[in-house]
């Protein structure tokens, strides 16, 4: 029996010019350093098992306590993060999911690092927003073989005379 299929990151880049993020920025405004903290746990949450993250009583708490801001106050900064656009609006309010393309690009990108598939589920991305790489897709002709002499052309084959087809 193998291994579970691990669907998470061990390690999450971080944009080095995140605090240079107009986005950022205005969250920095209102909240200092704890918009910071909470936004990066909520990253860390996230990354942790994959590229989104339920935002319910249990996360709050969650990030709460990975940050030492109070419950109220991780709402009212994941409330602004998704309207500044950190978070996308659209699917936070319709699933109270948190996640981004940006998230998930980047979640695709490690993953290509690793050379781990990747499954994204359609409420999150779709498969026209999901760029397919030519190169990523390798088809390697050695691996699928066709045999002409194996495969049936005439219609008009039948278990009879299959027998006679043994290579």
């Amino acid at each position: 029996m193998g291994r579970k299929r691990k669907s998470g990151l061990d390690v999450c880049p971080f944009d080095v010019n995140m605090l240079s993020d107009i986005r950022m920025r205005r969250l920095i405004r209102l909240y200092q350093g704890d918009s910071i903290a909470v936004y990066t746990a909520a990253l860390f949450l996230i990354y942790r098992d994959g590229y989104y993250m339920e935002y319910d009583d249990d996360t709050r708490f969650k990030l709460s306590e990975n940050t030492g801001v109070s419950e109220a106050m991780v709402d009212a900064i994941i409330t602004d993060a998704v309207a500044c656009g950190l978070f996308d609006s659209e699917v936070f309010a319709s699933a109270r999911v948190l996640t981004s393309q940006e998230i998930q690009d980047t979640y695709v990108a490690e993953c290509a690092k690793t050379k781990r598939k990747v499954e994204i589920k359609p409420i999150i991305i779709s498969s026209e927003e999901m760029p397919i790489n030519s190169e990523e897709i390798s088809i390697n002709s050695e691996e699928i073989a066709i045999n002409s002499e194996e495969m049936p052309v005439n219609s008009a084959f039948t278990p009879k005379n299959s027998e006679e087809m043994e290579v």
